[in-house]
């Protein structure tokens, strides 16, 4: 079995515990008749939450790792944070629902205003920092960072997420080292910061226009080549 099969099933493994757990002790006493609709959607909605959960602690890990980090990790920690949340927050709604009416703890947590807190703070943390979009061109891995992109890739409103360490700059939570990059520049026409080169990804573009995440990314790469952490060659600002 492969590793991505073995992930699979560790995540459906761990969506449907709670689930069949209360469906297997309490479903005679359910409030509802035949809750085995609901139990689907419970898994269903677990699963959702807990693979996007593993998915981005898995990409925010690999980033928290890099050596000489310098990045606000307030946004991906709040980020992970409000999934989690959402996360209690299925679990409790279902539990009362079908199981559990009057119960102190259920009738706070899994409340209007509970979930109103919950999508207000995910909204915010939005606006706290624009991540890269992907596409692809020609074979090339395309990153935009621009505050006109899909909401879901945030705003660099309040905060950034652009950051350096040792070997590179990072864009959201992905790091590209100084040595792969070939070319900087900036495009007066369009108003962004560009940059190519070529990493084990393959060839990429990366374009910054969000005005706060362009700004903090010239001073890196000033920075950078004040160090001489790359050569003044590539560069044309």
């Amino acid at each position: 079995m492969g590793k991505n099969n073995i992930k699979f099933a560790f995540t459906v493994l761990i969506s449907a515990l709670i689930p069949l757990w209360f469906q297997f002790v309490l479903g005679e006493s359910a409030v509802l008749e035949n809750t085995y609709m609901y139990t689907f959607l419970w898994i269903l909605s677990n699963y959702l939450f807990i693979s996007t959960i593993m998915e981005i602690w898995s990409n925010y890990r690999q980033m928290f790792k890099l050596k000489g980090l310098n990045i606000n990790k307030s946004t991906f920690i709040v980020n992970i944070a409000v999934y989690i949340l959402f996360l209690v927050f299925i679990n409790c709604y279902f539990i009362q629902t079908l199981y559990i009416r009057d119960n102190y703890f259920l009738n706070k947590f899994a409340s209007l205003f509970t979930l109103s807190i919950i999508l207000m703070t995910f909204i915010i943390n939005l606006m706290c920092g624009a991540f890269p979009s992907k596409s692809e061109n020609e074979n090339t891995n395309v990153y935009s960072v621009d505050n006109n992109n899909s909401f879901r890739y945030g705003r660099d409103m309040w905060r950034i997420v652009i950051g350096s360490y040792e070997e590179g700059i990072v864009i959201g939570y992905l790091p590209f080292k100084y040595s792969d990059i070939k070319t900087v520049f900036l495009d007066k026409k369009s108003d962004e910061l560009t940059f190519k080169g070529k990493n084990e990804n393959g060839q990429f573009r990366v374009a910054i226009k969000a005005p706060k995440s362009k700004n903090q990314a010239l001073e890196i790469i000033k920075e950078a080549e004040k160090n001489n952490k790359i050569e003044s060659s590539k560069i044309n600002l």
